[in-house]
């Protein structure tokens, strides 16, 4: 009887261990009058997915070489969408300024931000 028992309880940690493992992400999102903000803290093995993700979203232009690149910068693409972004191995942020982008930039934004989230937390 204390076999099994011991057993459900190794069962019982292992599955709990993993679950907590495979969802260990913070997404975090402020949509103010003057500003969007987007950030993310995630596996860092999810990495490549989100700047793919990232590089498809805004072609033709792109942002990422590498999985290993660390941004910190402004940038502008090819439409005229101008945001901030920071990233390195399981962390990212998009900061975009309202005022200085038209509508259609803003929504593309957010579009792709959402776009992340779902990447993040779907289970493929």
């Amino acid at each position: 009887m204390k076999h099994i028992l011991l057993n459900c309880l190794l069962l019982l940690t292992l599955f709990s261990s993993c679950r907590h493992h495979n969802h260990n992400i913070s997404i975090s999102v402020k949509d103010r009058e003057e500003d969007y903000q987007f950030s993310a803290t995630y596996h860092k093995s999810a990495t490549a997915k989100v700047q793919y993700y990232i590089n498809q979203h805004i072609s033709p232009s792109h942002i990422f070489e590498s999985v290993s690149d660390d941004i910190d910068a402004s940038t502008e693409l090819k439409d005229g969408t101008r945001f901030y972004i920071k990233s390195h191995p399981g962390y990212l942020k998009i900061k975009l300024d309202k005022e200085s982008n038209s509508e259609a930039a803003y929504l593309r934004i957010k579009e792709m931000c959402n776009g992340i989230k779902t990447e993040l937390t779907t289970d493929r």
